[in-house]
């Protein structure tokens, strides 16, 4: 995945500030790709998601924090087990940074819950509401949960992260899977793979107007918006 990267350069906010307040999220540091491997398992229910074991960066990542500072590649991280309440502060940090990765937001998971008879490339949830999606491939099946939530460093500015944990199970079909789940007390072990992106805030539509006209009406000089 794509990380987009936006700088902010302004001479002087202080007067503006007396206008109209801004959002912190105008001026992220952490930005880049987060590509982590498990090192243990998680363990899959019906309620409850473990991670066991925890995760490394892998040499895919590209993420940078407190203003440049690399990620770097083989950094053990951790991840809180999930029970269903968002959100979940520190979801994901790595050790000796202060990368704090807070999570907002799980799944949505596929419409459909008949996961008997799909054709290859089909989806599937194993029930109504569960945020997994399982993929028939030729080799047995894919599954992939979504998140996002916001991602902070040593500063007090929030950057935006969004991805993909994945894991691939041979020999097993969506509706073996399904299976489990229907038992009472079902439940999936097996490793994890991350494919993660954090991407700095934009100011809504409104409030970047109200920002232009403030500064415009004090005469300070704003320079453009760039991405990279």
């Amino acid at each position: 995945m794509i990380a987009n990267k936006m700088k902010l350069l302004i001479p002087a906010l202080s007067a503006a500030a007396a206008c109209l307040t801004i959002s912190p999220s105008a001026n992220a540091t952490v930005v880049g790709i987060l590509d982590i491997n498990s090192t243990g398992t998680v363990t899959v229910t019906s309620t409850a998601i473990t991670f066991s074991g925890g995760d490394t960066t892998t040499a895919a990542t590209t993420l940078t924090y407190n203003s440049g500072t690399a990620l770097g590649t083989g950094v053990s991280g951790s991840l809180m087990n999930l029970t269903g309440t968002l959100p979940v502060n520190s979801f994901m940090t790595f050790t000796g940074t202060p990368l704090a990765f807070n999570l907002t937001a799980i799944g949505p998971g596929s419409a459909n819950t008949t996961c008997s008879g799909l054709a290859v490339g089909g989806s599937c949830s194993v029930f109504a509401g569960s945020p997994f999606i399982l993929t028939l491939t030729t080799t047995g099946t894919a599954i992939a949960l979504s998140v996002a939530g916001l991602v902070h460093d040593s500063t007090t500015v929030v950057s935006t992260w969004m991805g993909d944990f994945t894991t691939q199970l041979a020999g097993e079909t969506p509706a073996q899977i399904q299976a489990i789940f229907a038992t009472p007390g079902g439940s999936l072990v097996a490793g994890f793979s991350g494919d993660f992106k954090a991407v700095t805030n934009v100011p809504e539509p409104n409030t970047a107007m109200l920002l232009g006209a403030a500064l415009l009406g004090l005469g300070v000089v704003i320079r453009r918006l760039t991405r990279s």
